[in-house]
């Protein structure tokens, strides 16, 4: 006898719970409304928003937005879960190294960001938030890597190597990657752009194990040892059998 009262008992209070939960889900969902978020770009630079993930720690894959120069975007985002800290956005600027003209194949952006500039801010239902992501002021930019640039003025292809190890397939350093058209070669006349990739943690890096491989001459040519400084440009020319350093500059001047 108490074991049949008490499975009545436990199916009503299931019953009393079930019809609880079906009632309060759409309501629920129809309350649960997401806010809108305009984000004014003042600069001249294409921007990406990233949230809760800060570019300058990781390599997050997802953007919440792209912006054109001087526009505007408009996206919805729901309520923050955390309602006491919010959720932070991080607008990354991408800067132009080389246009088409140049590169002789395509534009070739850079990113950079202010730094400890990140947009937080608690999202309520159906809120509505305007932003601005401002210009960065003279030296207030700070970026993520360094860029190699290499002419070529020998009459044959040449190749950068890392010690005698192809750069886009080196297991022994995994810090340079071309940047242009992923073609290997460079072709006489050919300028190739590559990056000098930097963990968070460092803000220099020395070069000592480039070498320019020229085909005609089954020679590998050094370059010059070098560090390397997050935020610049570093050129070179390989001509005769040398590699010759032209010039360093600061990618915003």
């Amino acid at each position: 006898m108490l074991c049949r009262n008490f499975n009545k008992i436990y199916s009503f209070f299931m019953l009393i719970v079930f019809l609880f939960i079906f009632s309060a889900c759409p309501e629920n969902c129809e309350t649960r409304k997401p806010a809108t978020i305009v984000f004014e770009n003042e600069s001249g630079y294409f921007v990406n928003v990233y949230k809760n993930a800060n570019p300058l720690r990781y390599d997050p894959s997802i953007v919440i937005c792209t912006i054109n120069p001087t526009d505007f975007k408009i996206v919805q985002e729901y309520a923050s879960q955390d309602q006491v800290f919010g959720d932070a956005f991080y607008p990354q600027y991408r800067i132009l190294l080389a246009d088409s003209m140049e590169t002789g194949t395509t534009d070739i952006f850079v990113d950079a960001q202010r730094v400890l500039t990140n947009l937080t801010f608690v999202i309520k239902d159906g809120g509505s938030y305007t932003k601005s992501i401002p210009k960065p002021a003279p030296g207030e930019l700070s970026f993520f890597h360094a860029y190699l640039i290499v002419t070529n003025t020998e009459q044959t292809q040449i190749q950068i190597l890392v010690g005698s190890t192809d750069i886009s397939n080196s297991e022994r350093i995994e810090r340079i990657d071309k940047m242009d058209n992923g073609v290997v070669f460079l072709n006489p006349g050919e300028t190739g752009y590559y990056v000098i990739k930097f963990s968070a943690f460092n803000n220099t890096l020395t070069m000592n194990q480039l070498n320019a491989y020229i085909s005609a001459q089954n020679i590998e040519a050094p370059f010059p040892g070098f560090t390397v400084e997050k935020g610049k440009k570093y050129s070179f020319t390989v001509q005769g059998g040398v590699v010759t350093p032209t010039g360093v500059v600061n990618i915003i001047q």
